[in-house]
């Protein structure tokens, strides 16, 4: 009777192929399944980023408003897989009245329902009236929706325009949801702009 002890004072039978095959596919599910675990948590992370990289740039853009003593109008479009931000200053001398800045909220254009809105903040913000943007930024692998309040029960495609006064206010609350694009994963995060200028 052969019973050979290895170092440890056990039998050494060896294993069989199909013992050996059994563990190499035991360990490739589970490398498989943890890889995949570690990259959803890597999109996420950069989704996450990419949001904190658009509130920060809010922040900046209501800080100026506050320093500079001037409104500054943001509006967020999609442009592919990203968030296209342009950043408008007022001009005439409509804007030196807060209160109707306020009322009228930035208005841009003739298309106001409210009296005394037209043109308030700029006539157009088309490149075609030569007027062009005092900054503007890309938020990459993120799509912006407007929603029509904090929970998004209702969201459309349609420009997201913000305005920050000299004080760092804003005239209205707003509300935007922000979408993976370009991620793995299905991340998105409803942002509230309130009129305290706080976004959240």
């Amino acid at each position: 009777m052969n019973n050979s002890k290895n170092f440890f004072g056990l039998c050494s039978k060896g294993f069989s192929l199909m013992e050996i095959l059994v563990v190499i596919a035991i360990i490739g599910v589970v490398s498989t399944l943890g890889m995949r675990g570690l990259t959803s948590i890597g999109t996420d992370a950069e989704f996450k980023k990419s949001v904190v990289v658009l509130e920060t740039y809010l922040d900046e853009i209501k800080l100026k408003a506050f320093t500079d003593n001037k409104p500054y109008k943001i509006y967020m479009r999609n442009d592919d897989s990203n968030i296209y931000i342009r950043v408008f200053e007022p001009s005439g001398t409509n804007w030196l009245d807060p209160q109707l800045v306020r009322r009228c909220n930035c208005q841009v254009g003739n298309s106001s329902s409210m009296a005394g809105c037209n043109n308030i903040f700029l006539p157009s913000t088309s490149s075609s009236s030569g007027v062009t943007p005092i900054d503007t930024k890309t938020i990459k692998k993120v799509n912006i929706k407007k929603c029509n309040n904090g929970s998004c029960t209702s969201e459309t495609e349609a420009e997201v325009k913000l305005c920050f006064l000299r004080d760092g206010t804003s005239p209205r609350d707003n509300y935007f949801k922000l979408i993976n694009a370009g991620y793995d994963g299905n991340y998105s995060n409803i942002k509230s702009a309130y009129k305290s200028g706080y976004v959240n």
